[in-house]
């Protein structure tokens, strides 16, 4: 596990972000973005706030 990652369980963990929007940012640092899971996590996000 990089260090990275570690930040990111922590942000999740102290509720700054979701899960959907760590998983998300995953696929997008991963050239995924316009992925049919991206869009729908981006759904969900929306549906949640």
């Amino acid at each position: 596990m990089s260090l990275e990652d570690n930040e990111m369980d922590r942000r999740i963990l102290r509720g700054e972000i979701s899960g959907d929007q760590a998983v998300l940012k995953v696929l997008e640092d991963h050239g995924l973005g316009d992925s049919e899971r991206a869009e729908q996590l981006r759904r969900r996000i929306a549906e949640a706030m």
